[in-house]
Order: structure tokens, then sequence, then C-alpha cells
């Protein structure tokens, strides 16, 4: 599964609709993980943990598309990389399988230029806020 939001910004401008629909996609991708973890468990070929693997943290190439690619959970394990809003829903997912109930953190920040850009966050059940992009090498 992939799946692509492409947020042309010329047609989608205001920031809390993208994030409504970005924050729907993750949460779609939290889901297929979900199930994922479950299939590879039950079939006796569980994944690494996230944090165990070797997953890094890569930003998507730039190439000026507008389009966000929100990577499934064994597209990044086979490529071995992802950006937040690929590493967030894998680690949502893998809390959520272990009883706790994480959710996304989703939030705009400026970035040194002055544009606006999205990043994803996972939200512990107990409000901690935990980076995977961070912890990962962002």
């Amino acid at each position: 599964m992939r799946i692509v939001l492409d947020i042309d910004q010329g047609v989608i401008r205001d920031p809390g609709l993208v994030a409504t629909i970005a924050s729907a996609y993750l949460q779609g991708s939290v889901v297929h993980n979900r199930l994922v973890l479950r299939l590879l468990r039950s079939a006796g070929r569980p994944l690494p943990p996230l944090y165990r693997s070797r997953v890094v943290y890569r930003p998507e190439p730039a190439n000026g598309s507008g389009i966000e690619e929100f990577a499934s959970i064994r597209r990044v394990f086979l490529r071995g990389w992802g950006d937040c809003d690929d590493l967030v829903p894998i680690r949502v997912a893998e809390l959520q399988e272990q009883g706790e109930a994480a959710t996304q953190r989703f939030y705009w920040r400026r970035t040194p230029r002055g544009d606006l850009s999205m990043h994803v966050q996972v939200r512990r059940a107990n409000g901690e806020i935990e980076d995977p992009s961070r912890l990962l090498g962002m």
C-alpha cells in the first residue's frame, strides 16, 4: 500500500484543511500498519521494533511536485528510511498493538525560510511527546 497526498499549494492553501486531510491519511496508515504487524507476527515473521530496526529518518526528496507520500510499514522497512509522516504511524501502531492509547500529534512549524512545514510526532498515553524523526536521525 502506498498512500499519496497531492498537496497542490495552488489549490489547497488552508493549513487547517491540509491538516485535516493529512491526519486522516495518518490514521489510515496506523490502521494499515497495525494489520501488517499482526499478520507478520501471526505468520512467525515479526518485524523488529522501529527503534531497533535499521530504519533511519530521511526527508522525502524535494522534487517540487507537491506530492506527499505516506509510506506503509513494509515500504519503510524495505527501503530503510522514512520521514515523519511515515515513522509516526509505525510507532503509533507498535504502541497501540502493545495496548497503549498512543496517537499522532500533527502541527505546523516555520522553516528557517519562513515557510510553513508540517511535522508529526507521537503523543503517548501519558501525554509525553515522542519524536521518531529526531530519535532516528533528523
